[in-house]
């Protein structure tokens, strides 16, 4: 039996690999362990900078959601990379662990997201609606700048920030921040 690009100890123990076969591989370098009991086939042609995403994806299941800071970088909104990777989670989710910066919302987590292969994340808008949401945590200079490139580099429009901040009920989030983003806007 093959096992996926990504798989499980239990998927590994159906495919008839033993605990002592994987540490062989691990210790070769032929197989990625990512998490506890999750692990990545380095054959697999996976894009690195992914497989944190593909990995957050796995320990908090299905409908969770790369966001925040992780979704402006990957996004090209942000020059500087995040330490933590950045995800939307419903309010029951919670972790102990450090690399993950988990944002509790009982917003949609269903609008305003690019489905890849074994991830997904915000698409260009919803980031910048994210970030304006969220900017006590993010930073309001982060947002801006965010909408400004996004804007500039002609990835996204005003208009269609808007209209994904009035699908998900977070408008006042930009409006409060509409006569800075107007002002520099013009300005530039």
């Amino acid at each position: 039996m093959k096992l996926e690009n990504i798989f499980t100890l239990e998927a590994a123990a159906n495919a008839g690999i033993t605990r002592r076969e994987l540490a062989e591989k691990i210790q070769k370098k032929e197989i990625l362990r990512l998490a506890q009991g999750l692990y990545l086939d380095v054959t697999a042609g996976l894009s690195p900078e992914h497989i944190d995403f593909i990995t957050a994806q796995h320990k908090f299941g299905k409908n969770i959601v790369i966001g925040g800071l992780s979704a402006l970088f990957y996004h090209g909104l942000i020059d500087q990379p995040p330490q933590q990777v950045w995800v939307i989670v419903p309010p029951t989710i919670r972790t102990t662990d450090r690399r993950y910066r988990l944002i509790r919302t009982k917003g949609p987590l269903d609008i305003g997201i690019e489905q890849h292969d074994l991830f997904r994340i915000c698409d260009i808008d919803r980031a910048v609606v994210e970030a304006f949401r969220f900017s006590a945590k993010m930073g309001l200079q982060n947002a801006v700048t965010a909408a400004i490139r996004a804007i500039k580099e002609k990835k996204t429009t005003f208009p269609k920030i808007m209209a994904m901040a009035r699908a998900m009920g977070y408008e006042s989030a930009i409006l409060k921040h509409g006569e800075t983003l107007t002002g520099i806007m013009e300005n530039t």
